[in-house]
């Protein structure tokens, strides 16, 4: 099986960028993420036919407010999701390493 480079350097770039964040001292336990994971989400996005783009903090369309959205290209208009367009590709709601996915909470967000 063939290895992907710019899929290995994503990868590679968004554990450094962790590390950076969690380095400086200043970083919360999950919305300090951020900006690494939609880096990577995007960059392996731009892999996939069609591509799919991230699109953080969205707004609320009846399931509460996903940390990312997953769109498709033919979703998105200048960088944002056109009016009415849900995640085609799925949602991605993030938590700390610390947190269980067992707790009531995480489990109602899932279930929505």
């Amino acid at each position: 099986m063939a290895t992907n480079k710019k899929l290995v350097a994503a990868v590679e770039a968004y554990f450094a960028d962790l590390g950076r964040v969690r380095d400086s001292g200043g970083a919360t336990s999950e919305r300090s993420s951020y900006g690494p994971l939609a880096n990577l989400l995007n960059a392996v996005g731009a892999t996939l036919k069609p591509k799919v783009f991230c699109i953080q903090e969205l707004a609320d369309q009846g399931a509460g407010h996903p940390d990312f959205g997953l769109y498709t290209a033919k979703q998105v208009q200048r960088g944002q999701p056109r009016e009415g367009q849900i995640p085609e590709r799925g949602v991605v709601e993030v938590k700390s390493a610390q947190e269980s996915i067992q707790t009531p909470q995480v489990r109602e967000q899932a279930a929505r």
